[in-house]
C-alpha cells in the first residue's frame, strides 16, 4: 500500500508539471514575450519548475523510506498565488472587467486543472504541519514584487503595447494614485485570507490542535435505586443457620477401583514428599517431685509470677537429671 501511495505521488507531481507546461506554452504561443507581464505566467512557471524537481526528489529519495516534504514554502506559494489568482479572475468577471489571457483553453488549464491537481496533491500526499504562521506575509511579496516590476518598467516599453498595464488597477496614470493604492489593499486583503485560510488547514490536518484543546474530565456517578437493592436482597436465598445440637453427617468415602501400579507409586512418592508431622513432647514428672513443687508453689505464693515459672523448670530440670532409684519392699 505504502508503494502504491508512493508511486501515485510521483504520478501526480508529473502531471501537475505536464498540465502547467502546456498551459504555459499556450500563453507562450499565444502572447509571445509579452505574456510575462501576466500573473498567470509566474505561476505555471513556478509550477512547472517545483512539481518536476518534487518528483525527481521523491523518486531519488525513495530508498530512506520517509516521504518528506520538498520545500513546502514553495508549494505553498504556488497554492496561495493560484487561490489569488482565481479570487481576481472571479471578482473582474463580476464587475466585468478585462482579463487578460483569460482565453478558454489557457484559463481552464490555469485557473482550474493546476489549482485543482495542486490542491489534490497537497491534501493527500504532502506532510502537514511544516508552514508557519508568518508566511501568508512572504507569500504576498511575490505579487507586491511583480506588481512593482509592472509599473518600473511600464515606460520602457513601446507606447502601442497591449500589456504596458495588463491590469486596468495598475495604470496610476488612468485611474489616480489613490484608487490604485485603494486596489492595492484590497489584493493585499485577498491573498493575506487565502494564504491564512491554507495554513490553519493545514494546522489542523497536521494534529497538532489537539494538543492545544483541553477536554473537561467528566466523571461519571452511578445512583442505584433502593427498590433496586431490596429486589437484588430479595433474591439471594437464604442460608440455613446450622443448630448446635445438629451432628455433622459422615461423609460417604467413595469406592476406590484398583489402580495400576503406576499410580500407587506416585501416591507413595507423595506421601514421602510430606512433611513429617511434629508430635508435641510429654514430660512426665515422678509424683514424690510433683508433690514437692506443689509445696513450694503453696509456701511462695505472695512471690512474683515470673520467679515462680523459673522455679518450676528448676525442679523439672533437676527431676531428668536424676535417676529414679527403685525401693526395694
Amino acid at each position: 500500500m505504502n508503494i502504491m501511495r508512493y508511486l501515485a505521488s510521483i504520478l501526480c507531481k508529473l502531471g501537475i508539471s505536464s498540465v502547467a507546461g502546456a498551459a504555459l506554452w499556450l500563453q507562450l504561443n499565444r502572447f509571445g514575450l509579452d505574456a510575462w507581464r501576466l500573473l498567470e505566467t509566474w505561476m505555471l512557471a513556478l509550477a512547472v519548475v517545483y512539481y518536476l524537481s518534487a518528483a525527481i526528489n521523491s523518486w531519488f529519495s525513495r530508498k530512506s523510506g520517509q516521504q518528506l516534504r520538498f520545500c513546502p514554502f514553495v508549494q505553498g506559494t504556488i497554492l496561495a498565488l493560484s487561490g489569488s489568482i482565481i479570487v481576481f479572475w472571479a471578482f473582474c468577471q463580476s464587475g466585468c472587467l478585462p482579463w487578460p489571457g483569460a482565453t478558454n483553453e489557457i484559463a481552464f488549464l490555469s485557473l482550474a486543472i493546476v489549482p485543482a491537481l495542486a490542491l489534490l496533491d497537497w491534501l493527500i500526499f504532502s506532510q502537514k504541519g511544516s508552514w508557519r504562521a508568518f508566511y501568508p506575509w512572504q507569500w504576498l511579496g511575490l505579487i507586491i514584487s511583480f506588481c512593482c516590476v509592472l509599473i518600473l518598467t511600464a515606460d520602457f516599453l513601446p507606447a502601442g503595447n497591449n500589456f504596458k498595464y495588463p491590469y486596468e488597477f495598475l495604470n496610476y496614470e488612468l485611474i489616480s494614485i489613490p484608487t490604485m493604492l485603494l486596489f492595492a489593499v484590497l489584493v493585499v486583503v485577498i491573498v493575506l485570507i487565502v494564504g491564512y485560510t491554507l495554513v490553519v488547514v493545514d494546522f489542523v490536518l497536521s494534529g497538532e490542535l489537539s494538543r492545544h484543546i483541553v477536554l473537561p474530565r467528566i466523571k461519571t456517578i452511578i445512583v442505584e435505586d433502593e427498590g433496586s437493592e431490596s429486589e437484588a436482597k430479595s433474591s439471594v436465598p437464604p442460608v440455613a443457620k446450622s443448630s448446635p445440637t445438629d451432628k455433622p453427617k459422615p461423609q460417604q468415602k467413595p469406592t476406590t477401583t484398583s489402580e495400576p501400579t503406576s499410580s500407587s507409586a506416585s501416591s507413595k512418592i507423595a506421601e514421602a514428599a510430606k512433611p513429617a508431622k511434629t508430635e508435641p513432647k510429654v514430660v512426665k514428672i515422678n509424683p514424690v517431685s510433683a508433690g514437692k513443687l506443689h509445696r513450694c508453689t503453696a509456701k511462695t505464693n505472695s512471690r512474683s509470677r515470673s520467679k515462680i515459672i523459673a522455679d518450676i523448670k528448676q525442679q523439672v530440670g533437676k527431676t531428668h537429671s536424676t535417676p529414679h532409684r527403685k525401693t526395694k519392699r
